[in-house]
């Protein structure tokens, strides 16, 4: 439920704690810059009493932002929301670090430090690494 591999299959008897080669397997929280948030609207989970407790997910309004940014299509593919050529659809969105398609990410990934025992919240990353990561992120978009 939490961790830096919620949300991922691990193979059964496997654990990602053992082996620090599986730092890229871990998953990251993205949320959307403030400047982009007027681009989503809250999805009718939450307009309804979704789950209380969580985050609610954002889905995209059809309309222009008051910047005039025009918000992708909600069709838009894991590919190019990978690659930083769509917004994702959602305010929040799970990426898994060995997803990410961009060549200046994942050069900082490999050349980041790890730590010498797995952290429950950050995996084998420091903290200042997804601070890092989050940059790199928001000046995608």
């Amino acid at each position: 439920k939490d961790g830096p591999w919620r949300s991922l299959w691990v193979r059964y008897g496997f654990d990602p704690r053992s082996d620090k080669s599986t730092r890229l397997l871990q998953s990251y929280d993205f949320r959307a810059p403030s400047k982009f948030l007027s681009l989503f609207k809250p999805s009718d989970n939450r307009q309804h009493g979704g789950k209380a407790g969580g985050p609610q997910p954002f889905r995209l309004k059809g309309i222009k932002s008051d910047s005039g940014v025009e918000p992708p299509s909600s069709t838009a593919s894991l590919s190019d929301i990978f690659r930083f050529r769509e917004i994702p659809p959602q305010a929040q969105v799970m990426y898994q670090l060995l997803d990410i398609d961009d060549a200046q990410i994942q050069n900082f990934l490999q050349e980041e430090p790890t730590q010498d025992i797995c952290d429950e919240r950050t995996g084998w990353f420091h903290r200042s690494t997804f601070d890092s990561l989050a940059d790199l992120f928001h000046k995608r978009f």
